[in-house]
């Protein structure tokens, strides 16, 4: 029975790392970017654009 115990702590603590592995990938993977000058002013551009009636 203390080999089934042993082989199922390590079956376990493998799941654990793996898991863990996964998440800190995740978390590497995304970095959110914040908006230059530039792109402010190209929306604000857009908004501007749409919201004039008479258009082009």
């Amino acid at each position: 029975m203390g080999i089934q115990q042993e082989t199922l702590m390590e079956s376990i603590k493998s799941k654990v790392k793996g898991a863990l592995l996964r998440k800190s990938e995740k978390k590497k993977s995304y970095v959110k970017m914040d908006k230059s000058a530039s792109v402010r002013v190209e929306i604000r551009s857009q908004e501007a654009h749409r919201q004039d009636p008479q258009g082009p």
